[in-house]
């Protein structure tokens, strides 16, 4: 990706205001303290507990490629792909849920990577990074719903105003 595209992205990002909001979000996202204060994450699950590793489940359940179908904001994405599949990280006892976010805006194609999948309660979230899966994180993935093919959630970013995306999976197999 061009230099000139991030910088736009994050542009875009950082644009969207409450700031506060974005971290009552966030800290629902990711458990910790949030059970404490009540707090609760899009669409007004409460979360409960700390944060722990993986999503409830087998993590077959989750993998597959997945089309966007509506962007709460078409600046961020008008159009996009999520691929969530498995991969073996080194030192890593099994392998671990991963996802690539391709979104597509006028100005061009942003890639981002899920990792560090979580979940608090019901409550299910992935770390979202830019350029790499180890690179400067950006923000969350937040799962508001998901039932059968349609897979609701929302990017929380580290500053700015959520967005809310909503993917119909079309295969249950990550790979094209």
């Amino acid at each position: 990706m061009k230099r000139g595209m991030i910088r736009g992205f994050a542009g875009r990002l950082l644009r969207f205001a409450t700031a506060a909001a974005t971290a009552t979000l966030l800290g629902a996202a990711v458990g910790g303290q949030a059970a404490s204060t009540g707090a609760t994450v899009a669409g007004g699950t409460p979360v409960s507990g700390p944060a722990v590793p993986g999503w409830p489940g087998n993590p077959r359940a989750y993998e597959g490629r997945y089309r966007m179908v509506a962007s709460s904001d078409d600046s961020f994405a008008r159009s996009g792909a999520l691929t969530v599949f498995t991969r073996i990280i080194p030192h890593q006892a099994k392998p671990k849920l991963s996802g690539i976010l391709s979104l597509y805006t006028t100005d061009g194609t942003n890639v981002l990577y899920l990792s560090h999948f979580v979940h608090a309660g019901t409550t299910r979230s992935a770390q979202v990074s830019l350029g790499i899966y180890t690179g400067p994180e950006i923000g969350r993935f937040v799962v508001v719903s998901r039932h059968g093919a349609a897979l609701a959630a929302t990017f929380v970013p580290l500053q700015g105003a959520p967005v809310s995306l909503r993917f119909v999976q079309f295969s249950t197999n990550p790979h094209p």
